[in-house]
């Protein structure tokens, strides 16, 4: 299972100077199941690929904020 960096991925969301509501809306979801798809760590497939789009996300940068290590 995946671990969504959301501290991160609020950065890059701020920096493409878009918010999660018009993401959503790209996504054709609501932005409250966008937000809890992202707290709930169960993005889909479809739904990331358009973060990583909109967002213009390096391969790097993919990894830390979709693949990020559970800290405890």
């Amino acid at each position: 299972m995946y671990q969504i960096d959301r501290d991160l991925l609020g950065y890059y969301v701020k920096k493409a100077n878009t918010t999660y509501a018009a993401l959503a809306e790209e996504m054709g979801i609501d932005r409250s199941t966008l937000s809890r798809h992202i707290a709930t760590n169960t993005l889909t497939v479809a739904e990331m690929y358009v973060l990583i789009s909109e967002l213009k996300l390096t391969q790097e940068v993919v990894f830390q904020i979709f693949f990020a290590e559970k800290v405890a």
